[in-house]
């Protein structure tokens, strides 16, 4: 119980180092795009960034969601590999021909189409990786995959920089990086993984991984709609200075709120999936409470130094909208304190439930975004953001007390 308790700890440390440095480095790499890129050309990186996004949340996000369930079991890791690479091989022979088709209706050539889509798979191999190292709690692993990917994409993209800096040279700053990254981690890994043992395929695992999967595919497809589709949105209906606008301002209100989330999911899933810490339904309210303090403090530092912050991490040409910085962090706080309560419903396999939520959040939240957008321009995107994370959160809670009081009533 005391070795336990110590590896916690180490643990805890390890989580909050990587969570800073995907931060921080984020950042920097943030600060080299906004000083070297236009506002016009920020917004066209931030289109293919968020098509990455959405590709990533659509098709890998169900998969690494799938291997932090399962990944604790130490015997399925050539398993759990081997669905991956079955993945990804039918996402590479389906991606193919984007490079020939013609994607008018964005505006962006189908060369930078087929760039994204190929990003997204390189990506997805690291976040495999990482999601991986986390659901054995191999922290130290994960930890060195984020900072040298890191490390070698703000390298790259400065290298870029130096000349001229484009939106296509900062999507191959994350290929290259990625590659980097992944190759680096597998030298010092390769014992602590799994994926090459000489067991025996148990082929029972992949009906299990593919329903699991499934289901959260349904989620993930809507989570990515109303994640991503605001820039696209904000292309069709206004211009894509705006679409820079926004979405420069919009990775720093997040950014606290992601690394608070994330830090919270990726530590506890495994604790709680393997009974480390006992799920109790006071446990995530106590979470949650600290989450929303935490929050409460980020709105008031960005409310404060609005445009010291934006000088500081962008550059004055994103000035006059640094009122963005704390509205998006108000309006999108909810839907991330949801993710809290959402690790209860992956432990007891209650998807299919939280799937009404996503609709119901969807539906309100294109509706609002519509029109809101239309009458207010970006303010409504941000009214639009409020409303469907408030409705989420609340059938989120909701569903997350009547599955206590099914587990209560099974005894």
């Amino acid at each position: 119980m005391k070795n336990e308790n110590v590896k916690i700890k180490k643990e805890i440390i390890l989580v909050l180092l990587n969570q800073i440095s995907i931060f921080a480095g984020g950042f920097i790499y943030l600060k080299i795009l906004a000083i070297n890129l236009s506002v016009v050309n920020f917004g066209m990186y931030s289109l293919l960034f968020s098509l990455v996004s959405m590709l990533s949340l659509f098709i890998f996000g169900p998969i690494n969601q799938t291997v932090l369930r399962f990944g604790c079991n130490k015997n399925e890791g050539k398993e759990l590999f081997l669905f991956f690479i079955i993945i990804v091989t039918i996402v590479i022979m389906l991606s193919m021909p984007s490079y020939f088709i013609k994607f008018e209706i964005t505006g962006i050539p189908s060369a930078l189409i087929f760039l994204a889509m190929f990003t997204t798979i390189i990506r997805s191999i690291q976040s495999f990786l990482d999601g991986y190292f986390n659901s054995i709690r191999e922290r130290l692993y994960s930890l060195i995959l984020t900072v040298t990917e890191l490390f070698f994409r703000i390298f790259i993209v400065f290298l870029f920089s130096l000349e001229e800096l484009t939106p296509q040279k900062a999507l191959i700053s994350m290929v290259i990086s990625s590659i980097i990254a992944i190759v680096i981690n597998l030298f010092f890994s390769y014992k602590k993984i799994n994926f090459f043992s000489n067991n025996v395929l148990d082929f029972i695992c992949f009906r299990k991984y593919f329903k699991y999967t499934l289901t959260f595919t349904i989620i993930s497809g809507i989570a990515a709609l109303c994640n991503y589709s605001d820039r696209w949105m904000i292309n069709l209906l206004l211009d894509a200075k705006d679409v820079g606008y926004y979405s420069a301002v919009f990775q720093i209100s997040v950014a606290p709120l992601i690394l608070l989330s994330m830090f919270m999911t990726q530590y506890l899933s495994p604790l709680i999936f393997n009974g480390t810490i006992e799920d109790k339904k006071v446990n995530y309210f106590i979470y949650s409470s600290i989450y929303a303090f935490f929050v409460l403090l980020i709105v008031f530092f960005y409310y404060c130094f609005s445009d010291l912050i934006i000088i500081c991490l962008l550059s004055d040409k994103y000035l006059s909208q640094s009122w963005l910085l704390f509205s998006i962090t108000i309006s999108l706080s909810p839907f991330y304190m949801a993710n809290i309560f959402f690790i209860k419903l992956q432990k007891e396999s209650t998807q299919k439930k939280i799937i009404i939520a996503w609709v119901v959040r969807v539906i309100s939240y294109f509706v609002f975004l519509y029109f809101a957008l239309t009458a207010f321009g970006l303010k409504g995107v941000v009214i639009a953001n409020g409303v469907g994370a408030t409705i989420f959160l609340i059938m989120t809670i909701y569903i997350f007390n009547k599955q206590f009081k099914v587990n209560y009533a099974k005894g």
